[in-house]
């Protein structure tokens, strides 16, 4: 086998910026094709290649090419996510390839991620690696043009990170690092956890919520008519028995 050429990473030449590989007996023929991925965002380079940034690769090509293989390794600074806070670039490589029947995923990433301390809370930076391990299935279906299309199928639907043969490299990066996150990251191994005045306040400042909920509740408004209505009750019938009782007396 020969070495392999990484798809996104340019040729000197003014040929494709994709290495593929012909037909033929011996040499570089005999090598799976290298390629058949271009950039979607602003991160893609002259040809369409995605640049090391590019969080969306768009993967229609290697999909439809029976035996082709692309390698991007990529350089990301943080981007914003809702439960993930990354502090360094996420740094690392994927290989994707094409077997026929399935697209392999092979790779890894790390980067550092700022945690919750499970013991004192305090936010803490911790080194997160994960290696990347997926497959998905490549099925074959007949556009209107009676032209055969080749689509790459994420089967988790509520997660999936491929759509219409586009890879949402940064969302597949995401979920791995979250799995691969610890549970309990602790800020340092002696840590104490929280001092009992901490703890105290912790307290105060939940239980403060919760009353504050319950002044805010719109059921304390019915208690309260409630109450004044029963009141109200109390008070004619007290009157009635007086009235009875005084009539009584004068006659």
């Amino acid at each position: 086998m020969g070495t392999e050429r990484p798809g996104n990473i340019g040729s000197g030449g003014g040929g494709s910026r994709f290495a593929y590989h012909g037909g033929g007996s011996g040499g570089d023929g005999d090598l799976p094709a290298e390629g058949g991925v271009r950039g979607v965002g602003g991160g893609r380079t002259a040809g369409g290649v995605p640049g090391e940034g590019e969080l969306l690769l768009d993967i229609s090509e290697l999909a439809r090419t029976l035996g082709m293989r692309y390698t991007h390794r990529f350089h990301i600074p943080p981007y914003p996510a809702d439960d993930m806070d990354a502090v360094a670039p996420l740094d690392g490589a994927i290989t994707l390839t094409n077997t026929g029947a399935l697209l392999l995923l092979r790779g890894a990433v790390e980067t550092t991620l700022r945690l919750e301390c499970g013991r004192c809370l305090a936010r803490t930076e911790q080194p997160v690696r994960a290696d990347l391990e997926e497959e998905f299935d490549l099925v074959t279906s007949r556009n209107a043009f009676q032209q055969d299309e080749v689509q790459a199928v994420d089967e988790d639907s509520p997660a999936s990170v491929i759509r219409g043969n586009v890879l949402n490299l940064g969302e597949l990066l995401r979920q791995n690092l979250l799995l691969a996150a610890p549970l309990q990251p602790l800020c340092r191994e002696e840590c104490p956890g929280l001092a009992p005045e901490d703890g105290e306040a912790a307290t105060a400042e939940a239980e403060d919520a919760a009353a504050a909920g319950a002044a805010d509740s719109p059921l304390r408004h019915l208690a309260a008519l409630l109450d004044a209505k029963r009141r109200s009750g109390d008070d004619g019938g007290t009157d009635d028995a007086t009235a009875a009782k005084d009539t009584n007396d004068e006659s």
